[in-house]
């Protein structure tokens, strides 16, 4: 089976130079917060709908 992919709406794909220029800007700003002791949040990424309903179902909140 041949998966398709397509972005979330609003959201984008960052390819080079602009990922590059992008990571440049995360490595400075991660610099810059360590020096007042931010620590860093990772927040969950976007899976696959298909993998949640096959096990909770598709009229759940986690599927809509």
């Amino acid at each position: 089976m041949k998966h398709i992919f397509h972005s979330v709406k609003g959201t984008s794909d960052l390819y080079p130079p602009q990922s590059l220029y992008f990571e440049d800007a995360i490595r400075k700003a991660k610099k810059i917060f360590a020096l007042f002791v931010y620590q860093p949040v990772v927040l969950s990424h976007l899976e696959e709908k298909g993998l949640f309903a096959k096990g909770v179902g598709e009229m759940t909140d986690i599927t809509q």
